[in-house]
């Protein structure tokens, strides 16, 4: 019934269909205190017993026009969550917005079991709110259906409504500390190998001067004392180039997704090119944020069904 009155979307704007209205916990005892009053009044005969009754109860039903209002109307738009280890907190942007003149006060989301967030939205803007979601494990995360909900203005009456608008985020493994076996694609060059780079700026010696050598990098000193010309000679380090292997991993397959998230994030941080190869899929041994996010990911949908975030 909650799927055919309140679809799934990714902008879903609030009216009479999606938002639920009822007493509060304080509405109960104010309508329960009515009755008492109402029941003494037509007991002991006393009108001004029962015309603050009906006046208590106007108020009442004149509140439930205004805590509907302060929900109707409304936009919310989700954004794609942040992509985040397994065992954190994701986190979930959420847009809200309306084009009425009245501003909407207390408005508060969150998922059940999870830290609430209450903001108030003036009229006319649009307010972004962050959310998070235990991600306990990885994949993809869908925290599933958000509550938004109100007691505004005087808390007597709950207006809310059970909004699914598209929350995914994706959630790498956690990565495991563990010894590093892999293949070397490069094994010819050995850690600290010296490979001449003309447009490098490190210093490596001098080489005997060969036709077509750049003039700038042309000892022309060594010609002034009768000597044979010689040319500067510049260098780089390279790095050896590593493929991270899932064979290469010990334990189950979780295990071994977070021993290669770890080895992923460690050549990373050395900005060291390495390859991913895992059952199925291959990535070529490069550098570089995105193919850091790109071997992250893979590792994160490995063995789960196609979906995007």
């Amino acid at each position: 019934m909650l799927e055919r009155r309140i679809p799934r979307g990714r902008r879903v704007t609030l009216d009479q269909r999606r938002i639920f209205i009822a007493p509060s916990v304080t509405g109960a005892w104010f309508l329960l205190m009515l009755l008492l009053m109402f029941l003494v009044g037509v007991n002991y005969q006393n009108n001004m017993a029962l015309a603050l009754v009906f006046l208590l109860l106007s108020l009442f039903t004149v509140a439930i026009l205004h805590t509907y209002a302060n929900l109707a109307g409304l936009t919310l738009e989700g954004r794609p969550g942040q992509p985040t280890f397994a065992g954190e907190r994701a986190e979930f942007e959420i847009l809200l917005q309306h084009h009425s003149a009245r501003p909407r006060h207390h408005l508060t989301l969150g998922w059940p079991g999870e830290a609430p967030v209450t903001v108030s939205v003036d009229s006319g803007t649009a307010v972004s709110v962050r959310l998070f979601h235990a991600a306990l494990q990885r994949g993809v995360l869908r925290p599933g259906r958000l509550r938004l909900q109100s007691v505004y203005p005087l808390g007597l009456l709950r207006a809310w409504t059970w909004l699914d608008v598209e929350l995914t985020a994706l959630v790498y493994p956690q990565p495991l500390p563990g010894p590093r076996p892999m293949a070397m694609l490069a094994a010819s060059e050995q850690p600290g190998t010296i490979h001449t780079q003309p447009g490098s700026d490190d210093y490596a010696g001098f080489r005997p001067y060969r036709p077509g050598d750049a003039p700038r990098q042309v000892l022309w000193r060594t010609a002034a004392k009768g000597l044979p010309l010689q040319t500067r000679q510049f260098a780089e380090t390279r790095l050896p180039t590593e493929l991270l292997s899932f064979d290469a991993a010990e334990g189950d397959t979780e295990q071994r997704l977070r021993l290669l998230c770890h080895w992923v994030l460690e050549a990373s941080r050395r900005q060291q090119p390495f390859g991913l190869d895992l059952p199925g899929r291959t990535l070529a041994p490069v550098s570089g944020p995105e193919h850091t996010a790109q071997a992250l990911a893979a590792l994160a949908r490995f063995g789960l069904p196609e979906t995007r975030p």
